[in-house]
């Protein structure tokens, strides 16, 4: 069972490393803790625009933690296309990996990409603490050869009334009991960014 659990282990990192293609040069950049913007590829598949929407689709890029936030890639492919994969990647400002995922690791079957269409990547109840954080966007083949990569394409900041650290933020609460007494805070929603004018990119 141990065995079969690292091969498992081992089978997922390759696929990971196949579906995260790299230019040369930025793995050393990003284990240095750099983060080089770029972009990638032959084209064969292009995005050719990146948008950030939210749960009523108005672009924006400053959200709370909790909000839905939408990442929508304008694709296009002058030739059919059989062996894609889209794919997205979160980071933060010093070069965090905060998430990473793309349609082959979710099991998504490619057919055909031709023409113009689009890509949505709905990221439901993103839980991010407050701070500023980029957007990675890729088409590519199955193999991890990169048809278009765009490295650092967006950025986007999280704004919050509550400072905690770290990354992610997930839902938890305190407990108290026995010889322990605290004074628990009166509900303080997060800001209500729906009403707010759509803000400019950083």
């Amino acid at each position: 069972e141990a065995l079969l659990k690292s091969q498992e282990r081992s089978a997922d990192e390759a696929i990971m490393k196949a579906a995260a293609p790299a230019e040369p040069g930025a793995q050393e950049a990003q284990g240095a803790g750099l983060y080089r913007e770029g972009r990638w590829g032959s084209r064969e598949v292009e995005i050719t625009s990146v948008r950030l929407e939210d749960a009523r689709g108005r672009e924006r890029h400053v959200f709370v933690p909790g909000e839905t936030v939408t990442l929508a890639l304008a694709v296009r492919a002058e030739k059919p296309v059989t062996d894609f994969v889209f794919g997205l990647g979160l980071f933060t400002t010093g070069g965090v990996n905060v998430y990473g995922t793309n349609t082959h690791l979710e099991d998504h079957t490619p057919e055909q990409v031709r023409g113009v269409g689009e890509v949505r990547i709905v990221l439901e109840d993103l839980r991010l603490v407050e701070g500023t954080y980029l957007v990675d966007v890729a088409a590519h083949r199955r193999d991890g050869t990169p048809y278009d990569y765009h490295r650092g394409v967006l950025s986007f900041r999280m704004k919050s009334h509550l400072k905690d650290v770290g990354v992610y933020r997930p839902l938890h609460h305190f407990e108290f009991s026995g010889g322990v007494a605290l004074k628990s805070p009166a509900p303080r929603p997060e800001m209500d960014m729906g009403d707010a004018e759509p803000e400019a990119r950083p």
